[in-house]
Parts: C-alpha cells; structure tokens; sequence
C-alpha cells in the first residue's frame, strides 16, 4: 500500500496528473441582422410577403372536404384566416431523435396579406425556447397546413417536445400533399413543391438552396461560421431564410390554387393541368355527381380511357347497365387496364371466355410492350404491372378452363 502511494506522490510532483482543464466557454452567435432576440440562442423575425388572397377568395373561404377526402382536418373551420402554414428545415431528414429542427417558418393571412414568421436558434440549447415560441403561434390558428408534414413535420414536433418535456397539443392538420398528390399525380413531373413552382405556378427558384446542404450549414454556422468545408455559412444561412419563407409561400398559392380549381372545374382543370379523371373522383366525393360525370364524359370524348373506366364503374355500382356497357365497350383498349375490365365484363356479365380470353392476351401484350407501361397519360408503375401480370395468368388458366366446360 505504502509503495503504491509513493509511486502517486512521484508522479503528482512530476506534474504527470494534470488538472482538470477549464470548462469550455459557451458558444455564443447572436442574432442574425434584422432578426429580434428572444431567449437565449433563439431569435424571431415577421416578414411580410408579396403575396396576397384575392378578396373574393377571403369572403369565400375554402371547402374543408376537399382536403379531409385525402386524410385532412375535416373540423376546419373554412375561413383562410384560420390556417398556419408551417415548415422546418432541420439537421437531417431522417425525422429520428437524433434530428431538430432549426428553424420554422409559420405563415398566416392577415386580412388578404400572407406574413411569415420565423423561429431560429443558432445552438441546441434554444431548442426549448424554440418549440415553445412555435406551438404558441400555432395555437393561435385553428388548423395547421404542411407540406408531407404528416410524415415528417408534425411527428418531429411531437418528438422534439416529449425529449424535451414541453406539452404538445394535438393539432388540427391538413398535410396538402396528399391532396396535391389527388390532383396531380401522374400529370406532373412530380409533386415535389419545386416541380409545382414551375409547372404549375409560373417561376423558378433562383439563388435556392439545395436541401441536402441546409443542415451543413446550420452546423457550420452555429460553430460559429466556421467548419464543414463551406466559404461562409453566414451569408449562406441567409439564403436558408429566403428558402423557408419561399416553402410557405409556394404552400400557400398551391393550397388556394386546389381550392380555386375545385370551385370552377369545368374552366380550370385543363388550365391546371389535372386530369379529369381525378377531378371527377375528387367532385364525386363531395357530392358533386352531376359535375363529376360532366368532366369523365367529356374526358372520354377526348380520348382518356381511364376516365372512361371511372365513368363505367360508376355506372356499374349504381346498377345501370346498359351505360355501363355502353360506355366501356367504347373504350379503346391502349392501355391494358382497359382490356383487363373487358375481360371481366365478357367473363362474368356476358359468359363469353373467347372474347375474355381474346381481351386478356391483349393486356398481356400491351404490358410486355413499352405502350403498356405508360398507358397514356395514366402511368403504370412496376409494381402495378407485375400485379397484372400475376392476375392474367391467373384469369388466364381460369378461362382455359372455362371455355373447355370446366368450373375453375
């Protein structure tokens, strides 16, 4: 015992025990210019946009079963001056514990004009005054609107206030993608925000920010502007700001731009470029039959098979057959979803297995062929045609049978 405290006694006056070093002296960024100081290390700022509600819109309002058909808020109250578009940018993508937000910008329309407010911190520990300052300013609206925000921004939300004890209240959501997705999809290049910008809305973004690198340069600049390989994350982070602000005011133009097109779809579908084959689907599910018909019979006019599928089913569940078969042996079989519902016409309603057989060889072809895989305007996707592939030979082996005087 004795030797093993002389030998400590040696190395001590050696200096080989050296003493704790100093705790390091926090980092402090302070605030952007132009932005107000809330707490520590977290900072706010009140843009107005040049964005503004057309007044007949505001006194108007917008239907809320429009965007409760797609999973939304059905409790909203219509009135725009109700809704707070919300959007992060955070330290990764993932949405895990690991991930925060950063920064939030939440819009709101005060009386016509769209302003933005947003929530920065430049280090973590503002995060508690960060999500407090949020929630506030979302519970000051009735209904929050994102963007893919059920799958990302309202579950971030929630974790980040649990890890960080702070009561979260369950809000009143409308995730416009989905809605977005009921319109478009299929007719755009995709429904990415950017995509509908400049498809959809008239401009390109210029001086963006590309996604991947906002969390870099979050890091670099709450390091104090350095770090990360990046020039000047200073200057870079304000570019970040334009970005978030222009998130929301895309948000905005493309939720009333849906409103719009569902209240007048007769003159705005073809401008907007929705097919009229889920405009009608998405009429029909308001309540609006005779308008959903009139936009799947003038589809078909103009070709558009899928439209005329729709149209037949319709007729089918509401029992009148003879439009039914009217309508879907009209169609002309350029997409093998077409030749699929003729099959099943000519094998249960009709009980002839030649001509279903006949109609089953056609799908077959035209989804071996490159014609089959694009079905028009109606995109098929790999996964759907192996789906019809594994029912044809199905259907196939069936009517074999069939037609031989067997019962499958």
């Amino acid at each position: 015992m004795g030797g093993l405290k002389s030998r400590l006694s040696r190395l001590k006056d050696l200096g080989s025990i050296a003493p704790s070093p100093p705790a390091p002296t926090p980092r402090t960024v302070g605030p952007p210019p132009g932005w107000e100081a809330g707490e520590p290390h977290e900072y706010w700022r009140l843009t107005e946009t040049s964005f503004a509600l057309d007044p007949a819109d505001l006194e108007r309002g917008y239907d809320p079963r429009l965007f409760a058909q797609a999973g939304g808020a059905a409790s909203s109250s219509g009135r725009f001056e109700d809704l707070a578009f919300l959007d992060f940018e955070t330290t990764g993508l993932s949405g895990g514990a690991g991930t925060i937000a950063f920064l939030a910008a939440i819009g709101w329309f005060e009386g016509q004009n769209l302003v933005v407010l947003n929530v920065f911190i430049d280090d973590f520990p503002g995060e508690p005054a960060f999500l407090a300052r949020v929630l506030r300013n979302l519970a000051e609206r009735g209904t929050v609107v994102t963007y893919n925000g059920a799958s990302f921004d309202m579950p971030l939300l929630r974790t980040r206030c649990i890890l960080n004890r702070i009561p979260c209240q369950d809000f009143s959501h409308i995730d416009a993608l989905k809605t977005v997705r009921r319109f478009w999809s299929g007719s755009l290049s995709s429904c990415a925000l950017k995509a509908l910008e400049s498809e959809l809305l008239g401009y390109q973004r210029t001086d963006d920010i590309p996604g991947f690198l906002i969390p870099r340069i979050w890091l670099a600049y709450s390091a104090g502007g350095r770090g990360n390989g990046l020039e000047d994350p200073r200057a870079l982070m304000d570019r970040v700001f334009a970005h978030n602000v222009r998130d929301i005011v895309s948000l905005a133009r493309v939720f009333i731009l849906m409103n719009k097109i569902a209240e007048n779809p007769i003159r705005q579908a073809a401008r907007a470029r929705v097919r009229h084959s889920a405009l009608a689907t998405i009429l029909i599910g308001l309540g609006r039959r005779s308008e959903g018909i009139a936009l799947l019979e003038e589809a078909v006019v103009e070709g558009d098979s899928m439209a005329g599928l729709r149209l037949a089913s319709l007729l089918r569940r509401e029992g009148d057959w003879s439009s039914y078969e009217k309508i879907l042996m009209s169609l002309v079989e350029n997409d093998p979803r077409v030749s699929v519902a003729k099959a099943k016409y000519w094998e249960h309603r009709s009980l002839d297995y030649s001509a279903a057989l006949a109609c089953v060889e056609r799908a077959a072809t035209l989804l071996a062929a490159e014609s089959g895989i694009i079905g028009g305007s109606h995109r098929i996707s790999e996964a759907l045609r192996w789906r019809l592939l594994e029912d044809l030979a199905k259907r196939k082996r069936r009517l074999e049978f069939k037609s031989k005087g067997f019962r499958a």
